[in-house]
Formats: structure tokens, C-alpha cells, sequence
């Protein structure tokens, strides 16, 4: 996830680990980092899913890995006309966590030190 202020303009996607992209959403408007960052993470949920869970999920967010894992976003900004559309996936998203439809046990903490950048960032950083 990458966004531009915040609050600003965003997006996520995901990627196999050699960089070729699976997804890429629209750009969300008056959003967050954390907030994309969540979003790519329902995504990759909601694609593994589709995919019999084989995949292990990689975010270097440790904030989005906490919202999935509580299944409750906690955010600054504020749900107004701009960014009805990014909350209205979110509150989708946590009805969805909240009844247990995804494998949690998939998603790991991507250690940036170690592994250098994670290949899904937009190199904004």
C-alpha cells in the first residue's frame, strides 16, 4: 500500500514474490497508508481463498496485520464523501474477519531489514 499525505490520494496491489502483480486497486481518495495497507492484505485474503489458501501472504504493515488479527480498524481519518468508497470496504472486510472466512495463519510479518523491500511496494518510500 502507498499513499500520498495523510490523508491523501492511495493504492495497493500484490504481487508473487518475483514481482509480477496479481491485483492493483483504484486510487482511494482522502485515505491512509495503513489503510491501503489493510485493504491489499483483505485482497490477498480474499484471492487465496479463491485459491484453496496455498499461499503464505507477506505485509511489512504491522499496523494492517493487527486490524486483520483483531478484526477492527482503527484509524485517524474520518469516513466522509471522498473515501465512502475505501470504508465501505473496510466495514465489508471486518464483517468477513469478524465470521472467520479467511486463513489468518497465512499472513507473516515481511522483516524489511532482513529481506530488503517487500517487491508489492511502489518504491515511494
Amino acid at each position: 500500500g502507498a499513499c500520498s499525505g495523510n490523508p491523501g490520494p492511495g493504492e495497493y496491489r500484490g504481487v508473487y514474490p518475483d514481482g509480477i502483480e496479481i491485483f492493483h486497486s483504484p486510487i482511494f481518495q482522502n485515505t491512509s497508508n495503513n489503510i491501503m495497507e489493510f485493504l491489499a492484505l483483505i485482497d490477498a485474503l480474499e484471492f487465496n481463498l479463491q485459491h484453496n489458501d496455498v499461499y503464505e501472504i507477506y505485509s511489512d504493515s504491522q499496523t494492517a496485520i493487527s486490524w486483520i488479527k483483531n478484526s477492527k480498524v482503527k484509524t485517524s481519518i474520518k469516513q466522509n464523501e471522498l473515501n465512502n468508497d475505501s470504508f465501505s470496504l473496510i466495514e465489508n472486510a471486518v464483517q468477513k474477519l469478524k465470521k472467520s472466512v479467511f486463513d489468518l495463519s497465512k499472513i507473516n510479518k515481511w522483516n524489511t531489514k532482513s529481506q530488503g523491500e517487500i517487491p508489492a511496494d511502489f518504491g515511494r518510500k
